[in-house]
Formats: C-alpha cells, sequence, structure tokens
C-alpha cells in the first residue's frame, strides 16, 4: 500500500506527501530531504547507520548521497509523511561546490509554529483529493489553488515568459474548467 498521494514539483525540487507501510532497502538521493510526520503510527528511519524516530514533532534531515531506508511500525495502516526534495541548486545556486553542501542536523524537534507551517504545506500539496484516511483528514480541501497552480507551472518554471494575454487566459480558462472538474466529477468522486 506504500504509494504517493500527492507530488507537486517546483524549482527547489519536490514536496510529496506518501502513505507508507512498507520498509525500504537502504538507498540514497541526490537531493537532500527533510522528512515530516504529519499522520499514522510513527516509525523509523537509518540514516548512515544510525536510527531515527519519525514521531509527530520531530524532521529527520537527510543529505544528498547519504545511504538510508525506512522502517513501518504499523505495516497496515502505514503512516502518512510530508518529505521536501531539496535540489542542491536551490541552497546556494553560484555556488561551485553546491554539492557538498549539507544540513546542520540530521535530527531536531519541530516548534509549533513549524509544524503549524509543515501541516499547511501538506495540506496545499494534497489539495487535489477529495478523501484522505480518517487520520489525515486535516489536509482539507484545496482544490481550485492546486488547479489555478498546474494551469501557472509553465510560466513559474520559466518555460514559457509571464504576459498579459497569457494571464488573461488562464484566469478565462481556468476558472471554468475548474468549475467542470469540480461539479462534473462530484459523482464520481461520492462513490
Amino acid at each position: 500500500m506504500s504509494r504517493a498521494l500527492a507530488v507537486f514539483h517546483g524549482r527547489f525540487g519536490r514536496a510529496t506527501v506518501y502513505q507508507l507501510n512498507r520498509a525500504f532497502n537502504v538507498h540514497a538521493h541526490r537531493e537532500g530531504h527533510l522528512i515530516f510526520h504529519v499522520g499514522g503510527t510513527p516509525a523509523q528511519i537509518d540514516v548512515c547507520d544510525q536510527r531515527w524516530l519519525l514521531i509527530e514533532d520531530s524532521v529527520v534531515a537527510v543529505n544528498p548521497w547519504e545511504p538510508h531506508n525506512f522502517l513501518p511500525t504499523d505495516v497496515g495502516n502505514g503512516a502518512i509523511f510530508f518529505v521536501l526534495y531539496v535540489n542542491h541548486e536551490w541552497f546556494a545556486p553560484n555556488a561551485t561546490n553546491s554539492q557538498s553542501l549539507r544540513f546542520g542536523r540530521t535530527h531536531f524537534k519541530r516548534t509549533d509554529v513549524l509544524n503549524k507551517h509543515i501541516r499547511r504545506a501538506a495540506a496545499l500539496v494534497c489539495g487535489v483529493r477529495k478523501k484522505f484516511p480518517g487520520y489525515v483528514r486535516f489536509l482539507g480541501h484545496t482544490r481550485f489553488a492546486n488547479y489555478f497552480m498546474i494551469a501557472i507551472f509553465p510560466m513559474q518554471a520559466h518555460g514559457l515568459p509571464w504576459t498579459w494575454t497569457r494571464l488573461i487566459a488562464i484566469v478565462l480558462f481556468a476558472v471554468p474548467v475548474w468549475l467542470v472538474l469540480h461539479f462534473g466529477l462530484m459523482p464520481v468522486r461520492s462513490r
């Protein structure tokens, strides 16, 4: 059942919300990532042969190319994790040795303010979904914001230059498309 519930790509890297209930083999990524437990049963992660607990008041930071794995404690329902994969160029776009940039610590406590921002960011990433597992209903419904962000993504990613004509076209077409998708798919979503 381990699966991605939502993914958002940006210049910084990507933000994902996962429901995980299976162990991962030891692996590494070129991106650094920050892992936040946001619902369900706590789990564990090994980073460079040191085990850390993934709980709702902590953050685990994995540096680029650090070996790590994931160890669930609830193989039935799993847990929900918000993960930020951070491109090394985002840390220091003009640095010659940006590959050597590291997080200061592997594990640290979340403050209440950080926790509030993490949950809001996870809600934005997950806004396309209608139904969530019972223990993550706080993620809410922010469909329109996501449809609008998808519509302007080519301009945000600098694939297309910003122009008034493109912006007006998005406003004129994004709203009707959202209305059709939202209300037209209601019978299918309610099943």
